[in-house]
């Protein structure tokens, strides 16, 4: 077969490789938008409405710790919140290792407040360090919190802020305030 006669038996082929490849490509690129659009639209729709929109959140809680094992604390507490007004606290704290401040420790803590009127729940975490004050056997933690959901009004809250913690280590007693926002309730 002349080289010619080669050309000619394989251009139609290249044409429709040409276009089999734009075709491919079109159907991947629409695959690809409509796949983003469903996915964008599926998790707006489960998303909370009170999600969108951030209010002013503060509190401030007092209590006691006991030892659940050598890295391990259980806070329980009192104080007020907002949205929740009389509120319990009660959490958990890990001890991570060392912290990079002289002296400290880097923690976990997960801590529940409570509504005392109607039982709803925000949950929130940290991770952070504690670090020692001035005061022999007082630690401080100074640190961004996320909240991550909670109970009641509360179920898929989100927020965020900084909590300012101080424990006791000589009487096993705590007290924090905590600034920031949280999502509006569901029924607010």
């Amino acid at each position: 077969m002349t080289q010619v006669a080669r050309r000619a038996s394989t251009a139609p082929n290249r044409v429709n490789e040409t276009q089999r490849e734009i075709l491919v490509k079109r159907t991947i690129g629409t695959f690809v938008v409509v796949f983003a659009t469903a996915t964008m639209l599926t998790l707006g729709a489960q998303m909370p409405a009170s999600a969108a929109s951030q209010l002013p959140f503060k509190g401030n809680f007092a209590g006691s710790f006991t030892f659940v094992d050598p890295s391990h604390l259980a806070l329980s507490g009192q104080g007020t919140a907002s949205f929740l007004g009389q509120a319990t606290s009660s959490g958990h704290i890990a001890f991570l290792g060392p912290a990079t401040c002289d002296g400290g420790f880097a923690v976990q803590d997960s801590e529940t407040l409570t509504s005392t009127d109607d039982g709803d729940q925000i949950i929130f975490s940290v991770n952070s360090q504690a670090c020692p004050t001035a005061t022999p056997g007082i630690y401080e933690i100074k640190t961004p919190y996320m909240v991550t959901g909670g109970t009641g009004r509360y179920a898929g809250a989100t927020g965020q802020g900084t909590a300012d913690c101080f424990g006791n280590f000589n009487n096993n007693t705590f007290h924090f305030t905590m600034q920031g926002t949280i999502s509006q309730p569901s029924g607010d």
